[in-house]
């Protein structure tokens, strides 16, 4: 899963047809925010080199989380993906370390019509949802010294 090439060069056909594609994804990824009361979710869209929408939020645990749709090369399918991270001063260290994981969670196909069957979207965004906010900081198996903290004493 997960092998993207960006686009090219978009033509202005593919780049409404991406967009279409964008947006049947978006409402599907807004209800599931209003449906697990999700805080302060932001969402994030991008539509040139790798055409993708995002979901992020911070859960209660302060672990960033988002679920990301990503429009593959040729508008073949949508991969789907988790991502989860949490950003940990090591004073010891005087330095920020990220811990984090992600993972795939299923690729969606795009019939030749552009048209992505509704049933499929729901069900792999949900989980999506579900995988990433059963995560916990044990989870986080990745990490990744980010920069010097500026860290107040």
């Amino acid at each position: 899963m997960g092998n993207i090439e960006p686009f090219e060069d978009m033509s202005t056909m593919e780049f409404g047809e991406v967009d279409k594609l964008l947006n049947d994804v978006e409402p599907v990824l807004i209800q599931l925010a209003g449906k697990y009361l999700v805080r302060q979710p932001t969402i994030e869209r991008w539509h040139w080199d790798e055409p993708d929408l995002t979901l992020s939020w911070i859960g209660l645990d302060g672990i960033h989380r988002n679920i990301h749709a990503i429009v593959e090369n040729g508008l073949t399918s949508i991969l789907v993906e988790v991502n989860a991270w949490r950003d940990e001063d090591m004073e010891e260290a005087k330095t920020r370390v990220r811990r984090w994981w992600n993972t795939d969670i299923g690729v969606i196909r795009i019939s030749d019509r552009r048209y992505l069957k509704a049933e499929d979207l729901n069900k792999t965004i949900d989980i999506a949802f579900q995988t990433v906010v059963s995560w916990d900081k044990g989870n986080l198996k990745y990490q990744t010294f980010i920069s010097q903290s500026l860290m107040v004493r």
